[in-house]
């Protein structure tokens, strides 16, 4: 019991150090004029918006999204990242355009689990399960509101043609949101928080994936993608959630 409460403490002081450290970089980049803690505004829910603007603010959000991927990219611990399921969760024509043309060098929003606490998502009936690289990873979805990945590819056509349409954050918010309270990004075991019981609301983006399987809640759904994963010659699973929740 010791040395389970000195190797909890330990977890607990360099977590504390972790979110430091970024609280710290990011005030270095405030004092650089290079932090910016005002919304894009590229969309709100139940609201009109001006589809002309949303290429400039698509285009803010990339440029915000940047600076907070590569803060991540310094202080998370990629261990326990590489650890973690991924599920991106759509409704049936959005997995399957996805699968038959989407491209893999466009950073994707997935659901994050850990092994063993896989749960179902509200927000489609497909679940496409991925591996690839976490570029950045919040307990509350809400928190980041990424947008839609297809308003990326608009804001930035060129880019996207030569290495992918890079998701990017409605906001940053000041260094001690970071740094305390409950956890707004995932650096460590210790952040984990995801927002939700029954159905996870965290988000992770993720580049360079590659589909590794498919959950279909509708059991009527598993032979169209079982024809659709043929098409494509992938070698995965299409599962029913009970069959998933058993392997994942």
């Amino acid at each position: 019991m010791k040395l389970l409460m000195e190797n909890w403490r330990k977890y607990l002081a360099e977590d504390a150090a972790r979110r430091g450290a970024l609280a710290q970089d990011i005030r270095d980049m405030q004092d650089q004029d290079r932090w910016d803690t005002e919304p894009a505004e590229a969309f709100q829910f139940g609201r009109r918006y001006d589809k002309e603007a949303l290429p400039k603010k698509y285009g803010k959000m990339m440029t915000q999204g940047r600076a907070i991927k590569k803060l991540f990219r310094k202080h998370a611990d990629r261990s326990f990242l590489k650890s973690l399921g991924l599920v991106h969760w759509g409704w049936k024509s959005d997995i399957k355009d996805l699968l038959l043309q989407g491209s893999s060098k466009d950073e994707l929003s997935a659901m994050a689990f850990l092994p063993g606490q896989l749960k179902k998502s509200s927000f489609g009936d497909v679940g496409l399960i991925v591996k690839g690289h976490i570029s950045l990873l919040a307990n509350d979805m809400d928190k980041l509101m990424t947008g839609a990945g297809r308003r990326y590819t608009e804001a930035d056509p060129e880019r996207t043609k030569m290495s992918g349409a890079n998701k990017g954050v409605q906001r940053n918010f000041p260094p001690e949101m970071y740094e305390k309270g409950r956890p707004l990004l995932v650096l460590d075991k210790e952040d984990w928080e995801p927002k939700g019981r029954e159905t996870l609301g965290n988000e992770a983006l993720v580049d360079n994936w590659k589909p590794i399987g498919i959950i279909a809640l509708d059991p009527d759904e598993i032979q169209l993608f079982e024809t659709i994963v043929e098409q494509r010659g992938l070698n995965i699973p299409v599962m029913s959630f009970e069959e998933a929740d058993k392997k994942l």
